[in-house]
């Protein structure tokens, strides 16, 4: 009796353990997320993920809205940074929307007025340079709202420069 009950609580224990364990996910996967599954922003792993599959995994964490990716080096905030690195200047800006999905906002000639006074130092340089050359387009893509994301300067055609804006609240 006693070594089956110390069988039968193992077994629960091991059950119990499993199922509280965080499987990685995978990509193209429809279940909740795990926000912390892509290598550390800066590893060689990256080099090994394509832009197709990091574009479809972006997408899907941006759409999926849970809050862990949020947090610092969530997989989001790490998918982030290395389309930062990987657009490079010339890009087409058309392109960013198809690797990255359609940005919150495309700041342009048409919105600036929406947006001042500018909340921080890069809508304040966008808005000045928007209304000094009017093909000028910033492509933004928030991480935490406008806290914290991720933007492409354009130039109406090709990407000039993207960085990521963080306010260190």
């Amino acid at each position: 009796m006693k070594r089956t009950t110390t069988i039968l609580a193992a077994l629960i224990a091991f059950t119990l353990l499993s199922l509280s364990c965080k499987a990685p996910v995978v990509i193209g996967s429809t279940g909740k997320m795990d926000c912390y599954y892509l290598p550390k922003y800066g590893d060689a792993a990256w080099t090994k993920w394509s832009n197709k599959a990091l574009s479809k995994y972006f997408i899907e964490m941006r759409t999926t809205e849970q809050d862990c990716h949020r947090e610092f080096n969530s997989d989001l905030h790490i998918a982030m940074q290395v389309w930062r690195d990987r657009v490079e200047e010339g890009t087409k800006g058309s392109k960013i929307s198809l690797l990255l999905g359609k940005p919150d906002l495309i700041l342009s000639k048409t919105n600036i007025a929406k947006y001042t006074p500018p909340k921080d130092e890069v809508l304040q340089t966008a808005i000045s340079e928007i209304s000094q050359d009017p093909s000028v387009e910033y492509h933004i893509y928030f991480w935490r709202g406008w806290q914290d994301y991720l933007w492409f300067k354009t130039d109406g055609e090709k990407v000039i420069k993207s960085a990521m804006y963080y306010a260190y609240e």
